[in-house]
């Protein structure tokens, strides 16, 4: 299983201030996708929580390659967090 916790260096305000984001890998269907979950952590709790798919051709870019994960996230959600993204 994948995890990866980010660190952020630039938070944004929006109804809490998110300082940590983890990401994990919930669910693999082979040759067809897999299932994100990504955490926003913010004041010592976990603030929101987002299952997404990646199918299709990003499914298919992750290869063995994990990074591609955090990069994915970080585009589908606007962060910009160098270098990983």
């Amino acid at each position: 299983m994948f995890i990866k916790i980010l660190n952020i260096e630039k938070t944004e305000t929006v109804k809490y201030t998110i300082s940590h984001i983890s990401i994990r890998v919930g669910e693999v269907i082979l040759n067809s996708g897999a299932k994100i979950i990504t955490e926003f952590i913010g004041e010592g709790k976990t603030l929101y929580v987002y299952d997404d798919w990646m199918t299709g051709s990003d499914y298919k870019a992750w290869g063995s390659d994990d990074s591609y994960i955090t990069r994915w996230v970080c585009e589908k959600y606007g962060i910009h967090q160098l270098p990983d993204c």
